[in-house]
C-alpha cells in the first residue's frame, strides 16, 4: 500500500471518530482553592479534540478494519502499539499495517502518529506545540523521538510519521471543525 492511500484513509478515519465516538473524555481533577478538597475533572464533549493518541489511533484502526477489510493482507493485518524490538520495551509503535502479505511480526508499514494541538481542551493556546515537534528531550517525547525510534527500530519495511491537527471553533465548548488535511511524510526515515 502506498503512503497516500494510507493518508487518504486516515483523514476518512479521523471524521469519523471525530463524528462516531461515543468515548468521554475527563479532564484532570483539581483542588478547590478554598477548601483545599478535590474536584472532579471537567467533562468534555467527545471527538478528536479531546481524544488522546493511543484512543484516537485504536478507534481509527477498528473504523478501518470493518470499513476496508480488503486493504489488509493478510486479512487484519493492522494494530496498534506494537512493540519496538532492540530498544526499550516501553517504547511501542502507534501503528503496524501489512498489505503486502508481511506478518505483523515484520510488517510492511510502521507508522508513528502525532498530534499537534494550537489550542488546549480549556480553549487556550497551547504553549507547547514546539515542544511537541523539535524538543530534544525525552521527557516531551516529540515528533523528533518518534523518527529517532522509527529510524534504529528494525519495525517495518517502510516507516512514516503522520502528523494532524484541527481547528476549533471561536468559542471554548464548540465541537471540533474544519480538519485540516495536511499530513507530512518523514523524509528522514
Amino acid at each position: 500500500m502506498e503512503l497516500s492511500k494510507i493518508l487518504d484513509r486516515f483523514a476518512e478515519g479521523l471524521v469519523f471518530v471525530d463524528t462516531n465516538t461515543n468515548f468521554i473524555t475527563v479532564g484532570n481533577r483539581k483542588r478547590d482553592r478554598n477548601t483545599g478538597d478535590w474536584q472532579d475533572g471537567i467533562t468534555f464533549l467527545p471527538g478528536i479534540g479531546t481524544l488522546k493518541e493511543p484512543r484516537l489511533v485504536t478507534e481509527i484502526v477498528e473504523w478501518w478494519k470493518n470499513e476496508y477489510p480488503e486493504d489488509f493482507n493478510p486479512l487484519g493485518a493492522i494494530a496498534t502499539n506494537a512493540i519496538f524490538t532492540k530498544i526499550k520495551k516501553s517504547n511501542k509503535c502507534d501503528l503496524v499495517l501489512s498489505s503486502d502479505g508481511s506478518e505483523l511480526e515484520h510488517p510492511e508499514w510502521a507508522i508513528e502518529v502525532k498530534r499537534f494541538q494550537f489550542c488546549g481542551n480549556n480553549g487556550k493556546k497551547n504553549d507547547y506545540i514546539a515542544q511537541k515537534l523539535l524538543s530534544p528531550y525525552l521527557k516531551d517525547r516529540s515528533l523528533i523521538h518518534d523518527i529517532d525510534r522509527l529510524k534504529k527500530a528494525p519495525l517495518g519495511k517502510r516507516r512514516a510519521v503522520i502528523g494532524y491537527c484541527f481547528n476549533y471553533a471561536n468559542k471554548k465548548t464548540a465541537a471540533v471543525s474544519n480538519l485540516l488535511g495536511k499530513f507530512t511524510k518523514c523524509n528522514h526515515c
